[in-house]
């Protein structure tokens, strides 16, 4: 029997603290494990992992394909990307405002692309 007390809502539970990672960051490319497998090692729920892994891929950071699982996405750094991602969020939340389509506001950014 385990003596340590269960994580309250003032002292979360060290596993699932931000900032501590277990094991090394991942690369570019790389893989990430399976949700079950991970649910697991944490002692979570395995929709918890899910609805992680899919934030994670709104936000442009992981790509999830079916039978292949999650990987990182190659290119910008995740501050980098989080960061452009809230001023496209803006930016879109703007072209709303003012009354442009959607398609409208794809074009804009397709021409700022140049």
């Amino acid at each position: 029997m385990s003596t340590r007390p269960p994580p309250s809502p003032r002292r979360p539970d060290r596993r699932l603290r931000p900032g501590r990672p277990r094991r090394r960051l991942r690369r570019p490319g790389e893989r990430l494990p399976a949700a079950r497998e991970l649910a697991d090692s944490l002692g979570v729920n395995v929709h918890t992992v899910l609805r992680g892994y899919q934030r994670l891929r709104e936000e442009g950071l992981i790509e999830l394909r079916r039978g292949r699982g999650a990987s990182i996405v190659p290119g910008a750094t995740a501050p980098d990307r989080a960061r452009l991602i809230a001023r496209l969020r803006e930016a879109a939340g703007e072209a709303r405002e003012l009354g442009l389509t959607e398609a409208e506001f794809l074009d804009l950014a397709r021409t700022s692309l140049g």
